[in-house]
């Protein structure tokens, strides 16, 4: 089967990702290739050229739902988090996307929303840092996060004491 070839040469633990969801055995292999190459584009700025194959494909494990991108929208994600700075560079870039998988399969709209919340609510002047710290509330929604700022806003704290522990939004 094609599906099985493509994740077998790009080392993906096939028969792991199959069995938890075999769904991927549908995909067309054209599509697997291409997410999995964005992917090692990606991890290779991060882990240099020798080791960006094997880190997309533990993330592709880890995360079988990143094949469910068509590789435009998996570049499309990984340029969204670039120019928000997520990692603070490319190198780190890899980092955040390795330890949080899930963050290529958020909406663009749910993760500039969310940029967007606290740069001009919370005050956050340097997104991409906190966010490098806290990956997660990139895929948080607006009224969560409304309401946890509006507690901690509540209770006499700010920007101040959210940059400093950015896991609140978690």
């Amino acid at each position: 089967d094609g599906v099985v070839r493509v994740l077998r040469e790009r080392r993906v633990q096939y028969w792991d990702v199959i069995r938890g969801s075999p769904w991927v055995a549908l995909l067309p292999p054209s599509s697997i290739s291409g997410v999995l190459d964005e992917l090692t584009v990606a991890a290779s700025s991060g882990v240099g050229p020798s080791s960006a194959v094997a880190e997309a494909a533990y993330a592709v494990s880890r995360h079988p739902n990143l094949l469910r991108l068509t590789p435009g929208e998996a570049r499309r994600r990984l340029e969204l988090l670039r120019s928000l700075d997520v990692g603070q560079g490319d190198i780190g870039l890899w980092s955040v996307v390795r330890s949080f998988p899930g963050l290529l399969t958020t909406s663009e709209e749910r993760i500039l929303g969310a940029a967007s919340f606290l740069e001009d609510v919370a005050g956050v002047q340097n997104v991409g840092r906190f966010v490098t710290r806290a990956p997660a509330v990139l895929t948080a929604g607006g009224a969560d996060l409304r309401e946890k700022y509006g507690l901690l806003r509540d209770n006499g704290l700010g920007t101040f004491e959210l940059v400093r522990f950015p896991a609140y939004f978690s």
